[in-house]
């Protein structure tokens, strides 16, 4: 059961990892303040789904976590420079951040990283993992896709507000 919640959380992470870095893009291309705002509310699931996997992990997987959670950190530190930026009206530095071969890097890291922690340890019965999957993590999946409804209704309605 906790290898099936690993894979779900690790799975989400990699998920959680994508709306995060492109939230930022968007943010630095359009200025549009929906994407800070939908950047805001998941990074703090992002990282508190890395804290959890440390914790129920056995020594090999929290060092690799522990590892998966730097790289985050290290992420968001030059995501949120590049989101202040454009706060600052200096839209240039902040896509020069987020086109650097350092925020690159440490994307690929935490890629490949999350990926091949997923690919390594799927669970060759697909309906046993199904079956194990808990409440709560449905749970977890319907309330992110209602955050994401209302984020994405809110773009629709700043969009229709400026035409």
């Amino acid at each position: 059961m906790i290898m099936v919640t690993k894979l779900y959380r690790a799975q989400l992470m990699r998920y959680y990892d994508e709306v995060l870095a492109q939230s930022a893009r968007n943010y630095a291309f359009t200025g549009e303040s929906i994407w800070e705002k939908k950047y805001l509310e998941i990074q703090p699931l992002s990282d508190k789904l890395l804290k959890d996997l440390i914790l129920i992990s056995d020594s090999v997987q929290r060092d690799f976590f522990i590892q998966m959670h730097i790289t985050s950190q290290n992420l968001v530190k030059m995501e949120c420079t590049a989101i202040d930026f454009v706060n600052q009206k200096k839209q240039k530095q902040s896509i020069d951040i987020l086109d650097s071969e350092k925020y690159k890097k440490q994307r690929k890291i935490l890629e490949e990283g999350l990926e091949n922690f997923v690919n390594d340890n799927i669970v060759q019965d697909e309906n046993l993992a199904t079956a194990q999957t808990s409440d709560s993590s449905a749970d977890e999946i319907i309330a992110l896709k209602r955050r994401i409804a209302v984020l994405e209704k809110e773009l629709e309605q700043e969009k229709l507000s400026r035409t």
